[in-house]
């Protein structure tokens, strides 16, 4: 935990949760129905970084995934980096009684709105402030390198928005999924972002 001092305040929020689903499991609720209500208690409380309060990404925005596995019907479901939803792990139960039981993006925000769900804004002013200080401090690292291009290791799609935000462009990134880091390297290299060939992961 980044702040120490907020560690009394999360624990005390943990057992509130298992205050209230604990007596659930004890009436004979199933443990499904029980992991449901946990985690929609986990989404609606800011101190956790699950639903309203949780981490923003470097754009912003702050994208929610939840799953369900029910073991005793072997049924998997879930949904990824949704976008303005308030609790996810409904949508995931949802999906336990659909042919598709996976979505991700756009998909999530199609049933939302097939499904006249309310956007929700899971900004917080805690989660706003940690935002705003890293993006400060990014800008410094960024400089960096940009100067000496990558040296190691490998690169993720969302540094290199990151890079070419920074340098003040409009991705221009074909809006895929699965880009392997070495990908988003070589990208970066033929946009002239890297001009150190030999500093790309091999």
């Amino acid at each position: 935990m980044r702040d120490p001092a907020r560690a009394p305040i999360v624990r005390d929020a943990l057992l509130a949760v298992v205050d209230a689903v604990y007596p659930t499991l004890a009436a004979g609720v199933s443990a499904v129905d029980a992991v449901r209500h946990a985690c929609r208690l986990l989404e609606d409380d800011p101190n956790f970084n699950a639903g309203t309060g949780a981490c923003m990404q470097v754009d912003g925005k702050i994208r929610l995934s939840a799953s369900i596995m029910d073991g005793g019907r072997q049924s998997f479901s879930g949904v990824i980096n949704g976008d303005r939803i308030r609790n996810p792990i409904e949508l995931a139960s949802y999906l336990q009684t659909q042919d598709d039981r996976v979505l991700a993006a756009e998909g999530v925000d199609e049933l939302c709105r097939q499904l006249g769900i309310e956007i929700w804004d899971n900004v917080t002013e805690r989660r706003l402030g940690v935002w705003l200080a890293e993006r400060r401090g990014d800008f410094k690292r960024l400089e960096h390198e940009l100067e000496t291009g990558i040296t190691k290791g490998m690169m993720s799609f969302e540094h290199c928005m990151k890079i070419r935000e920074y340098e003040g462009f409009r991705s221009t990134v074909p809006p895929k999924t699965g880009y392997s880091e070495h990908e988003v390297a070589e990208y970066l290299h033929n946009e002239k972002v890297i001009e150190n060939p030999n500093a790309l992961p091999r």
